[in-house]
């Protein structure tokens, strides 16, 4: 495949330990999927964008799944509230995919381990 990477569906959220957990498909392309940008908004302003970093630097026999799990950001989520959460994959010269998107209401039974980070992510 040439041009844009190409991600075959974003699966949906997890809330898993206090954390919810975004899950979706790896990006494909010929060349390596270097980051996915993870792009959260509310109320249409952009409250979340950065990358993330895919799995192609390990070894086929160590990428564990087919998926990729982020997990979204604590201090910025809350119970209650929509969410428009975009998923990018970039290849490694810079081109883009076209954006998997899921608008998300975030279930009022969630209970988040405390805002700020502790951990890193995984």
């Amino acid at each position: 495949m040439n041009g844009a990477p190409h991600c075959a569906k974003l699966r949906s959220f997890r809330f898993d330990y206090g954390f919810i957990y975004l899950i979706f498909d790896n990006a494909e392309h010929d060349d390596f999927v270097h980051y996915y940008r993870i792009k959260i908004s509310k109320d249409g302003e952009v409250i979340f964008n950065e990358r993330y970093v895919s799995d192609f630097y390990r070894l086929a026999c160590h990428r564990e799944d087919k998926r990729q799990y982020f997990r979204l950001p604590n201090e910025l989520i809350e119970p209650r509230q929509n969410y428009k959460i975009e998923v990018i994959p970039e290849e490694s010269f810079g081109n883009t995919g076209k954006p998997l998107v899921l608008d998300a209401l975030i279930p009022t039974r969630y209970r988040f381990r405390g805002k700020v980070e502790l951990f890193p992510q995984e």
